[in-house]
C-alpha cells in the first residue's frame, strides 16, 4: 500500500505495529493515517482507540482483508472516517491515478 501511495506522489511513513505507529504519531504530524485491521499484536481498531482517547484529529483510515460489518462500527464509533476491504481501497487507488 505504501508502494501503491508513493507511485501516486504521497510520502509515506511505513510502520509494522501499532507501537511503532504511536511513537510515529507521537513525533510526526500526519496528513492521514492508514491502518490494517490485522497487524501483529494490538490491531487497527487499537490504534483507533488511541487516537480517539487522545483526541487526536488525524483522519484516520482503516483496512482490511475481510470486513466484518462489528469490525466497520467499531471503527467508525472510535473515528475512522472510513473503513475499507483492501482490494476496494486498491481499486481507488487504481481509479484516482
Amino acid at each position: 500500500t505504501a508502494r501503491r501511495l508513493r507511485a501516486f506522489g504521497c510520502t509515506c511513513v511505513a510502520v509494522g505495529s501499532v507501537a511503532a505507529a504511536i511513537d510515529a504519531l507521537a513525533h510526526e504530524r500526519f496528513d492521514a493515517v492508514l491502518t490494517d485491521h490485522s497487524l501483529p499484536g494490538p490491531s487497527g481498531l487499537d490504534l483507533l482507540a488511541y487516537m480517539h482517547h487522545r483526541h487526536l484529529e488525524t483522519p484516520c483510515v482503516l483496512m482490511s482483508s475481510w470486513v466484518e460489518e462489528d469490525v466497520r462500527r467499531k471503527a467508525l464509533a472510535l473515528g475512522a472516517v472510513a473503513v475499507y476491504d483492501k482490494s476496494d481501497l486498491v481499486d481507488s487507488f487504481r481509479l484516482a491515478a
